[in-house]
């Protein structure tokens, strides 16, 4: 696995906050993703958290997104999204501007996949995922991984 974000030409990005919930899915996915994958040198597996910001210093050429998004489907349902799939107001930071604008950046230079978990709760303060959405954690691994393995 590379050692840096800067010089991956993969990342998966994982999204979210364990301390809300479902909303924790992505960071959830981490430790094994790293363990599943950690022969792949020209790959990254981060946490980006709610780190957002961070899409604006992605040199990679193909990036996979983690998240957990309210698409309307049924706790625990997958979906691989675009970009323009997502709610620009979606990606948001800590001072709020929008990264919509450093994600439509990076799909100029770069291959971008989302891949949502739709949750079942995140509210505030509420440890651990639902039943439904730990559920979808195989087929989650799965999507990513053929993901990957397409473009390396």
């Amino acid at each position: 696995m590379s050692e840096s974000i800067c010089d991956a030409e993969a990342v998966i990005a994982c999204c979210g906050n364990p301390l809300y919930g479902d909303n924790g899915f992505a960071t959830s996915l981490v430790p094994v993703l790293k363990q599943k994958l950690n022969a792949a040198t020209r790959l990254k597996v981060v946490d980006i958290g709610r780190g957002y910001f961070l899409f604006g210093i992605f040199e990679c050429k193909k990036l996979v997104l983690v998240d957990s998004i309210d698409f309307g489907g049924a706790p625990g349902e997958l979906k691989k999204l675009s970009i323009d799939d997502v709610d620009e107001n979606r990606y948001a930071d800590h001072q709020c501007w929008q990264t919509s604008t450093p994600l439509n950046d990076l799909k100029e230079r770069c291959d971008v996949t989302i891949i949502a978990c739709q949750p079942k709760r995140h509210t505030q303060i509420e440890f651990g995922l639902t039943e439904e959405v730990k559920g979808s954690i195989p087929d989650a691994m799965e999507l990513i991984q053929k993901e990957i393995e397409e473009y390396l």
